[in-house]
């Protein structure tokens, strides 16, 4: 019966930690931003890769002008990128706020609770041909 008991200590103790996972501290994670010729910008968070169980990952992206107008907003499990077209000049500028989650990831004990706030704005270049 002891041996019985000390299996399942250990087959618990087992199961417990392989659930614990991890992640990176939030100020090492920095999205990255494409914007294509037809407006479409298209932003990419790291925590997808960085975080594990990726299924768990939630990602809410709120998209605004800065009168705070909301320009677009999404929540996406287990996806890192977001993509939009925005409908304002070249000209604006866009807050971008990224709020990553996972409950069944930990970072220093806690759950990952991740949130990036940045902005987009344009800037006209000329390169030499």
């Amino acid at each position: 019966m002891k041996n019985l008991i000390l299996a399942l200590c250990v087959t618990l103790g087992w199961q417990a930690q392989a659930q614990i996972t991890t992640t990176v501290a939030c100020d090492v994670m920095a999205l990255s931003v494409n914007i294509s010729d037809t407006n479409l910008i298209d932003l990419y968070h790291p925590g997808h890769y960085l975080t594990s169980p990726g299924e768990y990952n939630r990602i809410d992206w709120v998209i605004t002008d800065m009168q705070g107008n909301l320009i677009a907003q999404d929540v996406l499990i287990d996806e890192s990128r977001f993509d939009f077209q925005p409908n304002i000049a070249l000209t604006d500028t866009l807050n971008v706020s990224a709020h990553l989650t996972n409950d069944s990831a930990f970072y220093e004990g806690n759950p990952v609770n991740c949130l990036i706030q940045d902005q987009l704005y344009w800037k006209e270049d000329y390169y030499p041909t």
